[in-house]
């Protein structure tokens, strides 16, 4: 087939992994899979947000714990430097109030360990792709 009928390649969606435990990158790194790009990992949220804006990266993933800090300070951070930037938010396990909170304070979603392929690249597809401004959580 001539190369002009093949499709073009498309990039890999571009991500950070803001997480305490650098040792859990490589499991979001593979169950992500080879269409997701983790472009750096770390628990500081400055160098996230450093990292997003050099690298175009359009997703911040967190864990729900860091050093320090929690998923709100991510967002809000994240929602101050650039609200285009979509947040996820890994949660250990399944706290129905905190699933709520995190969704009203304009995080994208709420993943589940075990991480799982499947909801994860949708997750992280869909917040690539969502580029409307959110409100500031309250």
């Amino acid at each position: 087939m001539p190369a002009f009928w093949s499709r073009p390649r498309e990039e890999p969606v571009k991500f950070i992994y803001v997480t305490g435990n650098p040792a859990r990158a490589s499991e979001i790194k593979r169950v992500a899979g080879g269409a997701f790009e983790l472009e750096a990992v770390g628990p500081s949220i400055d160098a996230a947000l450093g990292a997003a804006a050099k690298t175009g990266a359009r997703v911040i993933v967190t864990d729900a714990q860091l050093p320090g800090c929690t998923w709100r300070d991510v967002l809000a951070a994240s929602q101050d430097h650039n609200p285009a930037l979509s947040v996820v938010v890994i949660l250990d396990s399944f706290e129905g109030a905190q699933w709520v909170e995190i969704i009203r304070t304009s995080a994208y979603d709420v993943v589940l360990r075990p991480l799982r392929s499947e909801p994860l690249q949708k997750i992280l597809l869909g917040a690539s792709q969502s580029v409307s401004a959110r409100k500031p959580p309250n």
